[in-house]
C-alpha cells in the first residue's frame, strides 16, 4: 500500500537505477535484453510534449531507453555516467507490443550529460532540448473509461486477472444497495496492481446494486488532499464500502491468502449478518 509519494519520482528513479547497477550482469552484452514500456513519464522535445515518445526499462539494467519522433535514433539515459548515449545497433520487436529487445553492445560509448531536478531530467541532444517529467496524476472524481485511457497497465491488469467464481456469485446475487468508493493514485504501483483486479471484478459482477465511485489523489502529500483528508485516507488504494451514508467497512492491503473480491465479500457478508 502506498503511504507516501516522494517529490521527483523520475529523479528518484534515476538514483535507484544507479544503485541497481551492482545487480546488473554482462548477459546483455552478448544476448538481446528485453525492455518493457513504462507509462509514468512525459517526454518534451524543444518545449512540446511528444505523444509518440516511449520510455522503456529493462530488469537488471540501470538505464532508460528513449524512442521518440524527431530524434534520429533511440537514446539510452544512463544514470551511471549521467549521460544520454546513442543507440547505434539494432532495436528489435519483443514478445509483445509493449516490449523491445536490444543488446547492451548496441549502445554507443559517447554521450551528452543530463541534469535532474525534482520534476525530471533535461539534456541537449541532437540539436534538441529534451526533458522527461513525471506524468500528471489523475486528480478528483473520475471513471473507469478515463483510467483505462490513461494507462495501458490497467487494461492489461484486467485482462490477466481471473477472480474467484465463488466470490463473483455472491456479489452478483447481492440485493442490498451499497456503494464502493475507491481512492487511488494513478502514479501508485500498488494501485496499478489492485485497481485493475477490482475493475475486472466489477465488470464481471455487473450488479446495479453495487455502485462505484472513483477519486484520484495527487502524487504529493495525497493524505492532505481535501477529499482524501475528509475520509482519513492513509494509503492508496483504499476501498470504502457504504450502505446508504454509513461506512460499513474499508480495506487497502489484501492478505496473501485472500483477494480483492473476497475482501469485498467479507465486508458485505459481515454487514448483512448484523443488519439482518
Amino acid at each position: 500500500m502506498s503511504r507516501h509519494r516522494q517529490p521527483g519520482m523520475l529523479t528518484a528513479l534515476v538514483a535507484m537505477l544507479v544503485l541497481a547497477w551492482s545487480q546488473a550482469t554482462s548477459q546483455g552484452a552478448q544476448e538481446a535484453r528485453a525492455w518493457t514500456l513504462m507509462d509514468d513519464f512525459v517526454v518534451e522535445i524543444d518545449g512540446a510534449a511528444v505523444a509518440g515518445a516511449r520510455i522503456y526499462r529493462s530488469p537488471g539494467m540501470p538505464a532508460l531507453l528513449l524512442i521518440a519522433p524527431g530524434l534520429r535514433q533511440p537514446v539510452m539515459i544512463d544514470p551511471r555516467t549521467r549521460t544520454l548515449r546513442p543507440v547505434t545497433g539494432p532495436v528489435m520487436p519483443g514478445e509483445t507490443d509493449k516490449t523491445l529487445e536490444m543488446k547492451d553492445s548496441a549502445v554507443g560509448a559517447d554521450g551528452q550529460p543530463f541534469t535532474t531536478d525534482e520534476n525530471g531530467v533535461q539534456a541537449e541532444w541532437d540539436n534538441h532540448k529534451i526533458r522527461l517529467t513525471n506524468r500528471p496524476a489523475i486528480v478528483g472524481e473520475t471513471n473507469i473509461e478515463a483510467i483505462l485511457a490513461y494507462s495501458y497497465i490497467y487494461q492489461e491488469g484486467m485482462d490477466r486477472y481471473d477472480p474467484s467464481q465463488k466470490d463473483l456469485s455472491y456479489l452478483k446475487s447481492f440485493s442490498d444497495p451499497v456503494r464502493v468508493e475507491v481512492f487511488f493514485g494513478s502514479w501508485c504501483p500498488h494501485c496499478k496492481e489492485l485497481v485493475p483486479k477490482f475493475f475486472k471484478t466489477m465488470k464481471l459482477v455487473d450488479n446495479p446494486k453495487i455502485a462505484l465511485s472513483l477519486t484520484g489523489c495527487p502524487d504529493r502529500n495525497f493524505s492532505q488532499y481535501g477529499p482524501a483528508k475528509e475520509k482519513n485516507i492513509q494509503g492508496v488504494p483504499t476501498f470504502i464500502i457504504y450502505a446508504g451514508t454509513r461506512e460499513i467497512g474499508r480495506f487497502s492491503a489484501v492478505p496473501v491468502d485472500s483477494s480483492i473480491e473476497h475482501e469485498l465479500v467479507r465486508i458485505l457478508a459481515a454487514w448483512r449478518a448484523v443488519s439482518g
